[in-house]
């Protein structure tokens, strides 16, 4: 690890003791702390370890922040091994469902974790963008192989509300083709009493009735473009999809 000024010259070097770190973060302080799965440390500004957490969650971080009270807050996934790739591909597309939301407070103890459960995929699932909101809750956002969620907490990591509906539980969407040139067929795990088409911008262009588990919606009319498929499902749960029209 080099450390820099603003002219770009040396502070100092750290060469031994951060193999399992694999990211930073500054405090307020102009400190730094460091993170990698499971461990958090805190660096003071002459590159001098603080304190090391004893133990962690079993995360791999992606951000962490510093919260006013000077507590830490950081949110990552956790990996797991694909039954149907292998090893190998494991490598480069680990099979991750899910997101821990880790607080600690201000000498790296860990306090707490909030877990959410995602719908699987082979492609990575992680947050990112982790803030700390107006209410002292937290916000963050990722994706999967079907869409791009946005999470949202209350103070203590409860789930509060996100892109994808009232709850985490999933409905297992899918949708095929996509692209898609004229129609489009969506799929769920529970019946879907509404599909409601959104453009880029959030504009709603349609609604339809379901009450099926498929659907197939008719995106002929509709330009070249990217758009949002809204599915509630019979009990009230909402989830989104993104689809994109070549013509």
């Amino acid at each position: 690890m080099v450390a820099l000024d603003s002219n770009l010259d040396t502070i100092y070097t750290i060469t031994n003791g951060l193999d399992n770190y694999y990211g930073l973060s500054k405090t307020s302080t102009s400190e730094l702390v460091l993170f990698g799965q499971g461990l958090l440390a805190k660096m003071d500004t002459s590159g001098t370890i603080v304190w090391v957490t004893p133990n962690g969650s079993p995360s791999f971080p992606n951000e962490i922040i510093q919260l006013s009270n000077g507590s830490f807050a950081s949110v990552g996934g956790e990996y797991h091994i694909s039954p149907f790739y292998g090893d190998f591909y494991n490598i480069f597309y680990p099979f991750n469902q899910i997101v821990y939301l880790d607080k600690y407070d201000n000498t790296g103890n860990l306090m707490g974790s909030s877990v959410f459960n995602l719908p699987s995929s082979v492609f990575k699932q992680l947050g990112y963008g982790l803030v700390n909101t107006f209410d002292n809750g937290f916000a963050f956002v990722g994706y999967n192989d079907q869409s791009i969620w946005l999470v949202k907490t209350d103070s203590t990591g409860n789930f509060s509300t996100g892109l994808n509906g009232s709850s985490l539980e999933s409905d297992n969407l899918k949708s095929f083709p996509n692209p898609v040139s004229d129609k489009c067929s969506i799929f769920s795990s529970n019946i879907i009493s509404e599909i409601t088409l959104l453009n880029s911008a959030g504009e709603v262009l349609d609604r339809i009735n379901v009450n099926d588990t498929t659907y197939s919606l008719d995106m002929l009319k509709y330009p070249n473009a990217l758009y949002f498929v809204e599915v509630t499902n019979n009990t009230g749960n909402k989830s989104r999809l993104k689809i994109v029209v070549v013509h």
